[in-house]
């Protein structure tokens, strides 16, 4: 019984048959930003120029130089880390 229920409302796929609103919205939005773009006047806009690069590598070196002398410090260790971390006497 249910296979005659399945087969008496299945039909060969034709694609003509369904449509794909999503591509439709996104277009709708596409052109409405088009039309926004031309009563504003705005067209279109570069971005700004990236701002200078820096030199990370120093910065990581520091840090990594900063994060060494710390570690081999006593004082430096963070509050509560005593307990949990063993020190050869």
């Amino acid at each position: 019984m249910a296979r005659q229920v399945v087969d008496s409302m299945s039909r060969p796929w034709t694609s003509s048959d369904y449509r794909d609103t999503y591509a439709d919205r996104v277009n709708d939005l596409i052109e409405a930003k088009k039309i926004e773009a031309r009563k504003n006047d705005k067209g279109f806009q570069p971005a700004a120029e990236p701002s200078a690069a820096t030199n990370v590598s120093d910065l990581a070196r520091r840090l990594g130089r900063s994060t060494a002398s710390q570690r081999h410090s006593p004082q430096a260790a963070a509050p509560g880390l005593g307990s949990r971390v063993s020190r050869p006497p």
